[in-house]
């Protein structure tokens, strides 16, 4: 059945991740699905044209202030919601996080709307606070202190609206760089300056952070399973767990990493990358006339306080995604092989140098 999905976050890398999806199955003939993108801050450039069935398109909101342009909107069946207001603490994220969800849900016409799609993450569990309970699963209770998640959630379990809660871990993909929270950029731009300098890739997180077992989720495989969670009964009123479905240490996958940037490995040399990267963004700006690459400043396309937050991490970070398989969502891939084929790919596409 056709559907009009709202998709807030579209530039983020969930929210471009699903509209490529989409974009995909509009081209092969498999969805004649119309899709509206909402983005804060202009649109992302025009899409390669398509021969198919379904639309996508674009309107800019501030959904904390001027949402006019939702208002305006006329037939939503379904929201994608991934949008995320940052606070300087975990305390101040809550107000506005829960304000942006209910304003959209206010803004558009309850009387077609017949599911949303909440896309939350591991720190529902505490993963951001310290250890917790491994493998983490959906019925764990909720961590003590505040957390927008958990406002998000018991509004749209209070809306009446049909709903689905997916909880992906460091997602990673290609298709929007620019983001505040993208690791492959954090990994290609720190590995290529460090090779510049005639050094090993030598850890900057902890001892610790090197040998715990981690997860990661490809944003192609969470736009899957938005698009599974928009169709199936079994995915009505549920939170899942979605992750590629395996684990790894970063003491493992490092070496792939170092020989696919042809360089030695290195051991543990922890440093605070938030102060000691932004010393080489001129070395960055020279590799960009060296190489060829795409323009972009190094602040533009690299986190470093996301990186030492994600590097750094010195405990397990593991989910049980049994559920969503018991649920009928089977898709799974190899982590360490997805890291290098993202990277290859920001190579290809002259983010990162080969």
């Amino acid at each position: 059945m056709s559907k009009k999905v709202l998709i807030v976050g579209a530039t983020g890398v969930a929210g471009s991740a699903f509209i490529e999806h989409i974009r995909e199955l509009q081209a092969s003939g498999k969805c004649d699905w119309d899709v509206i993108g909402v983005t804060r801050q202009g649109f992302p450039p025009a899409p390669v044209e398509y021969r198919g069935a379904g639309s996508i398109s674009y309107v800019t909101a501030d959904l904390l202030a001027d949402y006019a342009s939702i208002k305006q909107l006329s037939g939503i069946t379904h929201v994608v919601f991934a949008g995320f207001v940052p606070a300087p603490d975990f305390a101040q994220q809550v107000a506005p996080n829960r304000d942006i969800l209910v304003n959209c849900l206010q803004a558009l016409d309850n009387t077609t709307l017949e599911h949303v799609t909440l896309i939350q993450g591991m720190k529902y569990y505490g993963s951001h606070l310290g250890p917790f309970k491994t493998p983490a699963r959906e019925d764990d209770a909720r961590h003590e202190g505040e957390n927008y998640y958990y406002a998000q959630q018991d509004v749209l379990e209070h809306s009446g609206i049909a709903w689905t809660c997916l909880r992906p871990h460091v997602l990673c993909g290609t298709t929007s760089i620019g983001t505040p929270q993208n690791i492959l950029s954090v990994i290609g731009v720190y590995a290529t300056l460090m090779r510049e300098q005639g050094r090993a890739l030598s850890w900057p997180g902890t001892e610790k952070s090197f040998a715990c077992i981690n997860q990661a989720t490809d944003a192609q495989l969470l736009a899957e399973a938005i698009a599974w969670s928009l169709q199936s009964s079994n995915a009505v009123n549920q939170a899942f767990n979605v992750t590629n479905g395996d684990f790894f240490r970063w003491q493992h996958l490092w070496p792939k990493i170092a020989e696919l940037h042809n360089m030695q490995a290195g051991g543990v040399e922890t440093q605070d990358l938030s102060k000691t990267m932004p010393l080489l963004s001129g070395t960055w700006q020279g590799l960009i006339s060296k190489y060829g690459l795409e323009k972009n400043s190094m602040e533009a396309i690299v986190n470093w306080p996301f990186a030492d937050y994600i590097l750094r991490t010195g405990w397990d970070v593991m989910a049980s995604t049994v559920k969503i398989r018991q649920h009928g969502f089977q898709q799974c891939l190899d982590t360490e092989e997805m890291y290098v084929r993202h990277l290859l790919k920001l190579q290809e596409l002259k983010i990162l140098p080969a």
